[in-house]
């Protein structure tokens, strides 16, 4: 039996490509894993308490970052080729995870594409944005996920994709515009980082 036919209580990992298949075949950091995997499961496990860890974890990111003591594991700090597979996974798990809302969709790419103290600062402040959102009832699915869970549109998501460059860290021209990774050769903004997802 493989590791991923089996989950030591509960289901909330049940997906055909699950969290640590993302960390480990981008090998993605410790403390990013972490963040990335309590926003993945916080629907399906402890709510706002995995959310509110998920935020615990990148201020320990930022934290080592500027003393020196944690390195980027994001896919950011690797070389081109990397972040495109690091990219293609990405886009496996989100797939997988189709009940991911907006908002969690741009706080994973975030965590996995950070590039310095200002991005993780954004996307602490977005992510509390979203905990705050979730708690005044204006996050769908939330208490209870949905019976079927809905896909946007490729229009849809890439409008918001687009946006999310502006979201973390938009007055600061050090920060990273994600969206760009997502821009194709013809300038369309692919929501998934591959040709005909828009």
């Amino acid at each position: 039996m493989k590791a991923n036919d089996m989950q030591v209580g509960g289901d909330h990992y049940r997906k055909d490509y699950q969290h640590w298949d993302l960390v480990s075949d981008t090998q993605l950091g410790y403390l990013e894993g972490c963040s990335t995997k309590y926003i993945s499961r916080w629907r399906d496990k402890a709510g706002l308490q995995d959310l509110e860890k998920s935020v615990h974890y990148l201020m320990k990111a930022k934290e080592g970052f500027l003393t020196g003591v944690y390195t980027n594991r994001s896919f950011f700090r690797s070389t081109p080729t990397n972040q495109q597979e690091g990219l293609i996974c990405l886009n496996r798990f989100l797939h997988a995870n189709e009940h991911f809302t907006m908002p969690e969709i741009e706080l994973t790419m975030g965590i996995c594409n950070w590039k310095n103290d200002i991005d993780l600062s954004g996307i602490i402040d977005r992510l509390r944005a979203f905990i705050t959102s979730v708690e005044a009832g204006e996050v769908k699915g939330w208490p209870v996920p949905p019976a079927t869970p809905t896909k946007a549109t490729g229009a849809a998501q890439g409008s918001g994709l687009a946006t999310f460059g502006a979201v973390i860290g938009s007055n600061n021209p050090e920060a990273h515009d994600y969206a760009a990774d997502l821009v194709d050769r013809d300038g369309m903004v692919e929501p998934f980082g591959y040709q005909g997802d828009g």
